[in-house]
């Protein structure tokens, strides 16, 4: 009971996205109650949340919105700008040598990028929270760690303070990290605040650092930042990212790299097989 009226204000807002996550919309007083503060500690945690975007305000109670971003399943991720993530992860796998240490992020993305790692390179080590990533390299003989942690069935990822101490004793040549969104101001984020200490510790973990993400995700905000933008070395994104963006990047000398359209010639869709390098 202590333990949920002691919480911080920023963990138990970041609760309250994750409550959104399930319900979509959330009262005031089933809030007050859940966390154990007055409806009026509440009611401020709603309002800085609506302040930004990420939840509408109505009488007594808040839902989520679009502009909330708060995370859909693996599923429906996959889903979302499913091309883009393809041609993203073709030009992010460019940046990975045969041999490499390899620490992937869950999401998405890096799911994307998983499939075409495996069937580029003939070895690879591995390192991973993300149990479908881990499994999709199962057909392959190559040495896969996954990562302890308290399991999101949400996304299929390990989090937490178990996750962050496995990571304290792996070093990788590479990390490539998902984001919900970018902002000049307050960089990399994601709603999920163990989430966002996780990726901060694989940022500690790699030689490396590389967000890969789609244009959509710049310029918009969610609650629990990970990283600034100078913390990581390389964004991967798609041509489509905002100019006045781009600009702000290479007045900080940040290296971005643009992902382009396959040939349909070669690849039908974002699913089609790539061929082994054996």
């Amino acid at each position: 009971m202590n333990g949920r009226a002691n919480m911080s204000t920023a963990e138990r807002r970041g609760k309250i996205i994750e409550l959104l996550e399930v319900q979509g919309s959330v009262k005031v007083e089933e809030l007050a109650t859940r966390f154990q503060v007055s409806s009026v500690t509440i009611r401020k945690d709603l309002d800085e949340l609506e302040r930004r975007g990420l939840v509408r305000r109505s009488h007594g109670s808040a839902e989520a919105t679009s502009k909330s971003l708060y995370n859909p399943s693996m599923g429906e991720k996959i889903a979302i700008h499913n091309e883009d993530k393809f041609h993203i992860a073709l030009a992010a796998a460019e940046l990975v040598e045969e041999g490499d240490t390899v620490l992937l992020d869950s999401g998405s993305t890096t799911l994307t990028l998983a499939k075409v790692l495996k069937n580029r390179f003939q070895k690879l080590y591995i390192i991973t929270n993300s149990i479908p990533i881990s499994l999709e390299f199962s057909d392959r003989n190559w040495e896969v760690v996954l990562l302890g942690g308290t399991l999101r069935p949400h996304s299929g990822a390990a989090i937490g303070p178990t996750t962050v101490d496995n990571l304290q004793k792996y070093y990788a040549d590479k990390v490539f990290l998902g984001t919900t969104s970018i902002s000049v101001d307050r960089g990399y984020a994601t709603p999920n605040i163990i989430e966002a200490q996780t990726k901060e510790a694989m940022i500690r973990a790699a030689r490396m650092r590389v967000v890969v993400s789609d244009s959509s995700k710049i310029g918009r905000h969610t609650l629990a930042s990970f990283a600034a933008l100078q913390d990581i070395d390389v964004l991967v994104t798609d041509p489509q990212a905002p100019p006045g963006f781009l600009d702000k990047m290479k007045d900080l000398q940040l290296k971005v790299v643009f992902s382009s359209p396959i040939d349909p010639a070669n690849h039908d869709s974002p699913q089609a097989s790539l061929p082994r390098q054996n």
